[in-house]
């Protein structure tokens, strides 16, 4: 993905850099972001440029994953137990909003925007995690598996600057800081015991929404028309 990235970046870049010298005015463009939070995704997003305002919608796509195992033993007098544990996580979330900026010019070749941003993101995740348990006499597997999915919003305000190495072609950087709400999440769980239990007991976890406050930064793409 990453080799595909710089190939598409290079072509754009060389296109720019042969095109005729031509004054025009550039109004629409298409660019993309890669956040610096940890989380493995890309946003896209389509400025539009109308005089000093810019309307700029974006798509976003984000992943995570994670795996852990831990082991351990337990000695009595009579008996020693053993217990192992895996779990696999993984999520996504895909977003979708638009910004307003109102852009300005300091130096020629460097382009400033400020303004207000917000969207509507989905996110899902799914757990499972596998626990045996195993002692001289007796041995117990146990599966649970857990699906989540929640619908939010976020709205906040990024600044930042981009610099116009070639006549199409950007490079920027962004500072944002956003108010998130986290809906009430759907939870689906499921656990299977084998042998089973002889005596069983069910859980209902509490649901609730939560809002968050969080800041970041990320690099900016763009190529204009």
């Amino acid at each position: 993905m990453k080799t595909f990235i710089s190939i598409c970046l290079l072509s754009l870049f060389i296109f720019s850099s042969v095109v005729s010298a031509q004054e025009q005015k550039n109004t629409v463009g298409v660019g993309f972001s890669l956040g610096t939070t940890g989380t493995t995704g890309y946003t896209f997003y389509v400025p539009i440029t109308l005089d000093r305002v810019r309307i700029e919608p974006l798509f976003g796509f984000q992943t995570t994953s994670s795996h852990s195992t831990s082991d351990w033993t337990t000695t009595y007098s009579t008996r020693t137990t053993t217990s192992s544990s895996t779990s696999d996580n993984s999520g996504h979330t895909v977003s979708i909003g638009t910004g307003l900026y109102y852009t300005f010019h300091i130096d020629e070749k460097i382009l400033y925007h400020i303004g207000p941003r917000g969207g509507v993101s989905f996110a899902s995740s799914t757990s499972d995690r596998i626990h045996t348990y195993t002692d001289t006499t007796y041995s117990q597997v146990t599966n649970d598996h857990t699906k989540q999915s929640s619908v939010n919003y976020f709205v906040g305000v990024a600044g930042g600057a981009e610099y116009y190495f070639a006549r199409y072609f950007s490079i920027g950087g962004e500072l944002f800081l956003n108010y998130a709400h986290s809906g009430i999440p759907v939870i689906e769980q499921t656990q299977t015991v084998t042998p089973p239990n002889k005596y069983t007991s069910t859980s209902t976890p509490t649901l609730n929404s939560s809002n968050a406050i969080s800041g970041g930064s990320a690099i900016f793409f763009r190529w204009y028309f």
